[in-house]
C-alpha cells in the first residue's frame, strides 16, 4: 500500500482594497474551515487584511481563489502572497 504525502505550508497573504464592514474577515474564517485551514485574520490597515493560512498545497490553492473573489461590496485591488516559515496553528480565528 502506498502512503501519499501531501506536503504542508504556511503563507502570509495580504489583502488590499475595500474590505471594511462588508464580513470579510468572517468569509474568510467560514472559507479557512471550508478547506482545513489554520491561522488568523485581522486588519492590518482600515484599506487592508494580514490573513496568516496553513494547509496543504491544494487546499490553500482552493482558499486563495476566493480571496480574489470576495464578497459582496468589497473590492480587492491587490493580493500579496508570500510563503512564510510552517507555524502551528489549531484552528482559524479571527483578530479584532
Amino acid at each position: 500500500m502506498k502512503v501519499q504525502i501531501i506536503p504542508m505550508k504556511s503563507l502570509n497573504i495580504i489583502i488590499s482594497g475595500k474590505l471594511n464592514k462588508v464580513g470579510f474577515r468572517y468569509f474568510i474564517k467560514q472559507r479557512a474551515a471550508k478547506f482545513n485551514i489554520t491561522g488568523s485574520v485581522r486588519y492590518k490597515t482600515p484599506n487592508s487584511i494580514f490573513v496568516e493560512a496553513c494547509g496543504n498545497s491544494d487546499e490553500l490553492d482552493e482558499f486563495l481563489k476566493y480571496c480574489q473573489l470576495g464578497v459582496p461590496f468589497s473590492e480587492i485591488e491587490k493580493i500579496e502572497v508570500s510563503e512564510t516559515q510552517l507555524k502551528d496553528y489549531q484552528t482559524f480565528e479571527v483578530i479584532d
